[in-house]
């Protein structure tokens, strides 16, 4: 294996945010968007890109949503190891 190869192979995260769950989170505590959002002090667009996985939340933000949801946090993220 190459030194390019071995710096890519360790760069491939083995889990990603999931943003489905998210809003199955979300609305299994009966929370819309913006009262998600107005915990996290967020704009609730922020929400909207989370669920829709246009971006991902920071990992301070990730533990933040995991406290107001009252899950885990790997509730949150999808194993993408195949």
């Amino acid at each position: 294996m190459t030194i390019r190869e071995m710096t890519m192979e360790a760069k491939t995260p083995d889990v990603s945010f999931n943003g489905h769950r998210l809003r199955m989170l979300r609305t299994d505590k009966r929370l819309n968007q913006v009262q998600l959002a107005k915990i996290l002090d967020v704009a609730p667009g922020t929400v909207r890109d989370w669920e829709r996985e246009r971006f991902s939340p920071t990992v301070a933000m990730v533990c933040k949503i995991a406290e107001a949801l009252e899950c885990k946090i790997g509730d949150l993220f999808t194993d993408t190891r195949s």
